[in-house]
């Protein structure tokens, strides 16, 4: 039964890689056929995370989450942010990442108010 078991979860996964399935936030290059496809879909996602800042759609998990909610599967914070756009080349929104600092302390006042 064990056996069964792992037999299909290795043959699941298999299925996984080979159609191109991805955890979102978690791509690395080799996932892609390209260079270029990899830097295009991270330039995607932190598009749509600018994109919806910018238009003031972006809330908190929680009081003490400093994280945003999930967007396009990802669960953006400062080093999630500040990572993908080092690595397609760009320069991060300064007022962005104030905004993922004052989450951050928000929530460390939260914790510690809670204690």
């Amino acid at each position: 039964m064990l056996y069964l078991l792992h037999t299909s979860k290795q043959e699941a996964r298999q299925h996984q890689l080979s159609s191109g399935y991805r955890t979102l936030g978690s791509e690395k290059p080799g996932d892609f056929s390209s260079q270029e496809e990899f830097k295009k879909e991270i330039n995607k996602q932190v598009d749509n995370l600018e994109g919806y800042w910018r238009q003031g759609h972006l809330s908190k998990v929680s009081d003490f989450d400093p994280s945003f909610v999930p967007l396009d599967g990802i669960n953006w914070s400062r080093k999630i942010y500040t990572n993908k756009c080092q690595k397609v080349g760009r320069n991060p929104i300064p007022e962005l990442l104030e905004d993922f600092d004052h989450n951050e302390t928000v929530a460390s006042e939260a914790l510690d108010s809670k204690c």
